[in-house]
């Protein structure tokens, strides 16, 4: 805890809770050491330990954020949150379940029925409480850095500090309200800034960056030491073999039916690849269980490849990770997604990309949660993606597959909306911004 309104002007405090926060911002992290200055790292208690391990080259304290929580303030924040807060803010908001916890649970559904000020003024409304409380420093730095989202936050609006923002993924502007506000929130480009002021409003200024957590596709430009046999043997197979890489949007650790309802199409997508005589692989989410793909047909046209080395919740990716998947996207023969964040990568990486639109009769929960608002306005916008919701979907994905490369466009539209610049550029970018 801070004891003086005088923060040393060396210092900064950074906020990133979760494991692709921690990958997003370790190049910051570096520039700003280089730079001379002192940081302080505040991510998961279960996430600390991981944290040491992968930032171990750097000089930082790296801390838990349960030290910067109090039992009774959290669950005040809670439930203010709820009265606050429309469970419409965002069509994945309303997906967002309620807690475990028996009494959260009932807050949750109490305070449904309660009137809501304007969606807008969500975060100004928070911010000014918040600051009203909160009069003491919180943080030995006077500025403060967060890497979007984070769950705790009625720390972050206090007189003392002044906060900058990150956006890690780019359906952070309307997941759900930030509750903080922003001196500049950097977004991947002028859309997503739109879409900030839309659903946020909670920055005094935007500026646009390479996404931080695509930095890999510019900074691994050779093969690094291939730690995992098995990840390697992976290597060799897309380094050798034609396939179809179909990309999982969800896994058997997701919520209630979502996978189940995605092996459907996967079942459907292995039918005609069987049909065609192609190989299908599977490039697993980050979470899966070698498990989850135990229903599907077993046949010698079909590999589950490997969804992160250190996978399960908090992962944080490896360079041996990443340049498989540069490896993985780069040779596909095809590459077909639904609702992921990789498609994005792919589309710089291969021009064969098909994404498929999907309708909730026939895929429930899983097309339910693929129409949110940044799949359907960035990826399903489009007029050359293949729309099974219409028409018989076995010959429009055998139609797909016969398709001659270099026929279909996509990848290029999607290419040129992504904010093309330098990694080292941005990262200069915010490291002067946040040092001014």
């Amino acid at each position: 805890m801070a004891k003086s309104h005088n923060f040393p002007s060396n210092k900064i405090t950074i906020i990133a809770e979760l494991g692709t926060c921690i990958y997003a911002v370790k190049p910051i992290v570096k520039e700003c050491v280089k730079r001379g200055f002192e940081i302080d790292l505040y991510t998961e208690e279960s996430n600390v330990e991981k944290t040491k391990n992968y930032l171990h080259d750097l000089p930082l304290n790296i801390l838990s954020t349960s030290t910067l929580m109090s039992r009774w303030p959290s669950l005040f924040d809670y439930v203010f949150k709820q009265l606050i807060t429309k469970n419409t803010f965002s069509t994945q908001y309303a997906r967002l379940a309620p807690s475990n916890n028996k009494l959260l649970s009932i807050i949750y559904k109490c305070a449904k029925y309660f009137p809501k000020p304007n969606q807008k003024k969500i975060n100004n409304i928070y911010h000014k409480f918040w600051r009203l409380v909160n009069r003491k420093p919180v943080f030995n730095s006077k500025k403060v850095l967060v890497i979007t989202r984070t769950n705790n936050t009625y720390y972050l609006n206090n007189r003392n500090h002044l906060v900058y923002s990150i956006m890690e993924s780019w359906d952070h502007p309307v997941k759900s309200p930030f509750y903080f506000l922003s001196e500049v929130t950097f977004t991947w480009n002028a859309s997503l800034s739109d879409d900030m002021r839309t659903f946020q409003n909670s920055s005094k200024h935007y500026s646009e960056i390479f996404p931080l957590k695509f930095r890999y596709l510019q900074q691994i430009v050779s093969p690094p030491q291939i730690n995992s046999v098995a990840l390697q043997k992976e290597i060799d197979f897309v380094n050798t073999q034609p396939y179809v890489l179909y990309i999982c949007t969800y896994s058997g650790y997701s919520k209630g039916d979502l996978f189940q309802n995605e092996l459907k199409l996967i079942s459907k997508i292995k039918e005609q690849c069987d049909k065609a005589g192609k190989f299908l692989y599977i490039k697993p989410h980050p979470h899966y269980s070698a498990s989850d793909f135990d229903s599907l047909s077993s046949s010698h046209n079909l590999r589950v490849g490997i969804g992160a080395t250190n996978n399960g919740t908090n992962y944080i990716f490896t360079d041996d990770d990443q340049y498989y998947k540069i490896q993985l996207l780069k040779n596909a023969e095809k590459i077909i997604n639904v609702g992921t964040t990789l498609v994005l990568e792919a589309s710089l990486l291969n021009e064969n990309v098909y994404q498929l639109k999907i309708n909730s009769p026939n895929y429930g929960s899983f097309a339910r949660a693929c129409e949110n608002y940044h799949i359907a306005k960035y990826l399903n916008s489009y007029s050359e993606i293949i729309d099974l919701t219409c028409g018989e979907e076995g010959s429009k994905i055998e139609a797909m597959m016969k398709e001659e490369k270099g026929s279909n466009h996509y990848a290029a539209q999607i290419k040129k909306w992504l904010f093309n610049e330098e990694i080292e550029t941005s990262i200069n970018k915010i490291v002067k911004e946040i040092s001014k």
